[in-house]
C-alpha cells in the first residue's frame, strides 16, 4: 500500500489472531492437604515442624493467621507488641492486610469470596481463610508469599474451583520493600486474589492470573509502586505473545493489560472475564482466558480480542516520556515506556522478524525527505495480519493499514 507522509514517524506493527498457544500453569502451587501447621509432610518443608503455633482471628471475623513466636525457629515472627495486645504487631498487622483485601475486592470490586473451607478436615480450625507465616528467604524460595491448594472440585456445568490458604513471610528481612507495611499490603491484596481466582477457576494462563492479581494490587492499593515497576517485564518486550510467559516477571508485566481493559472500558470488565473463565462458559467446555475474553467482549461491548489488543498496542506507545493521558492510561507517565524494536534512519527498511500472535512492534523511521512510503508483508503463513500504524512527531497516530499475509 502508498501512504502519504510528511515527518519523521514510529511503525507499529500489530499482528493478532484468535488461536492461542497451549496453556501454561501459574507460579508454584501447593496442592496438599498438609498444611504448615502439621508436624511433617508439608510441601517443600514450608512447615512450623515442632514450634508452637499459635493463632489470631482478625476482627472481622473473615481470617485466621498461623503463626510462631518460638526463637528456636527459623519462622519466628517479629513479636514487639506496641499495644501489648499479647499478639505480635505484625501478625495484627497481616490479618488486618488481609481482611482489608477481602473487603475491598469482594465487597468493593465485587469478586466471589475464596470457597470455604468449613467442611474439609485441617481446616486451620473453622471456616475463616487461613494465612501461614512462614520464612520462605532461610529456604531460599525466591518467593515471598504464595497460595496453598486444599483441594478442587467439579461443580455443575463442569465448574473447577478450588479451596486455598496463603502464605506469606515472616519478616520480610532482607526483602527491599521500602517498609514491611507495604510489603505486608502487597502480598495481602495480590495472593489473596489468586484465592478470588480459585473461586472461578483455577486452571487458567499464568499471564493472566499473575497479569489480573497484580491490576487488583493496584486498584485497591494504588500508593504501592510494584505494579507500576512490573510493566517494564512487558513494555521492554511486546514482541512477544501475549499469552507465552517468559517466566514470573513477564507474567507479571502484563498486568498491563488487565489494566487497559478496565480503563478502556469498565473496572467491572475483569470480573465479567473472571465470570466467562469458568468451565461451560459461552459454550466453550474449559476456556482459555483469550477465549473468556473474546466472548465477554462480544457482543456486550461490541468489540472483540482482535479490536482491543489493536487498541492496547495503541496506548502502550503514549507512557513514559510519550505519556498522554487523554489518548492513553491516566497514569501512563509512571508506567515503563514502550521499547522500540528498530531504529531505521534511512528507507528502504527490509525487516525480516518472526512476528508471533497478540504481538506488538514499535520501529522508529526517519524519512528524510521522502513523502511516500510502500509497505508490504511477506509471510510463508496464509491469513494471517498485520497492523500497521503510523505515530508522528506531535505525537498523533493513524492506522495506515491491516495486511493479510497470503500463501
Amino acid at each position: 500500500m502508498k501512504r502519504l507522509l510528511s515527518v519523521p514517524l514510529i511503525l507499529a506493527l500489530m499482528a493478532c489472531q484468535s488461536e492461542t498457544a497451549s496453556l501454561h500453569h501459574g507460579e508454584t502451587r501447593l496442592e496438599s492437604a498438609v498444611r504448615p501447621t502439621a508436624a511433617s509432610g508439608a510441601p517443600f518443608n514450608l512447615s512450623f515442624g515442632s514450634a508452637e503455633v499459635e493463632t489470631f482471628d482478625d476482627a472481622s471475623g473473615m481470617v485466621r493467621v498461623h503463626y510462631t513466636a518460638d526463637g528456636n525457629s527459623a519462622h519466628q515472627v517479629p513479636v514487639a507488641d506496641a499495644d501489648s495486645s499479647g499478639v505480635p504487631d505484625y501478625v495484627e498487622l497481616v490479618g488486618e492486610s488481609v481482611a482489608w483485601a477481602y473487603e475491598e475486592q469482594v465487597n468493593g470490586l465485587g469478586f466471589r469470596a475464596p470457597l470455604s473451607d468449613a467442611s474439609t478436615s485441617g481446616n486451620g480450625g473453622d471456616g475463616r481463610y487461613d494465612v501461614y507465616l512462614l520464612d520462605f528467604g532461610a529456604f531460599n524460595y525466591g518467593s515471598d508469599g504464595m497460595l496453598g491448594t486444599d483441594a478442587c472440585y467439579e461443580g455443575d456445568g463442569g465448574i473447577h474451583q478450588c479451596i486455598t490458604y496463603m502464605l506469606i513471610e515472616n519478616d520480610f528481612a532482607q526483602y527491599g520493600y521500602p517498609n514491611i507495611e507495604t510489603a505486608v499490603k502487597i502480598l495481602a491484596s495480590h495472593e489473596f486474589f489468586h484465592a478470588i481466582q480459585n473461586a472461578y477457576d483455577e486452571n487458567q494462563d499464568e499471564t493472566w492470573s499473575e497479569g489480573s492479581a497484580m491490576w487488583a494490587e493496584e486498584e485497591i492499593y494504588p500508593e504501592q509502586t510494584d505494579f507500576e515497576g512490573a510493566t517494564y517485564a512487558y513494555m521492554s518486550k511486546t514482541d512477544r505473545s501475549l499469552d507465552e510467559p517468559l517466566g514470573l516477571s513477564f507474567s507479571y508485566g502484563t498486568g498491563i493489560w488487565a489494566k487497559f481493559l478496565g480503563e478502556y472500558f469498565e473496572r467491572d470488565i475483569i470480573r465479567k472475564i473472571w465470570e466467562s473463565c469458568q468451565n461451560g462458559s459461552h459454550g466453550y467446555a474449559d476456556p482459555t482466558y483469550l477465549e473468556a475474553i473474546d466472548a465477554t467482549l462480544n457482543p456486550a461491548y461490541d468489540s472483540s480480542l482482535t479490536q482491543a489488543f489493536f487498541e492496547f498496542g495503541r496506548w502502550n506507545l503514549f507512557t513514559g516520556s510519550r505519556a498522554d493521558s487523554s489518548q492513553s492510561y491516566a497514569q501512563g507517565s509512571a508506567y515503563a515506556e514502550v521499547a522500540l524494536y528498530k531504529t531505521a534512519l534511512s528507507l528502504p527498511l527490509l525487516l525480516d522478524t518472526w512476528t508471533q500472535y497478540l504481538s506488538t512492534q514499535y520501529l522508529r523511521v526517519g524519512l528524510n525527505g521522502v513523502n511516500s512510503i510502500d509497505v508490504m508483508l511477506q509471510s510463508e503463513h496464509a491469513d494471517k495480519e498485520l497492523s500497521i500504524y503510523a505515530a508522528q512527531a506531535n505525537g498523533s497516530l493513524e492506522k495506515l493499514t491491516t495486511l493479510k499475509a497470503e500463501a
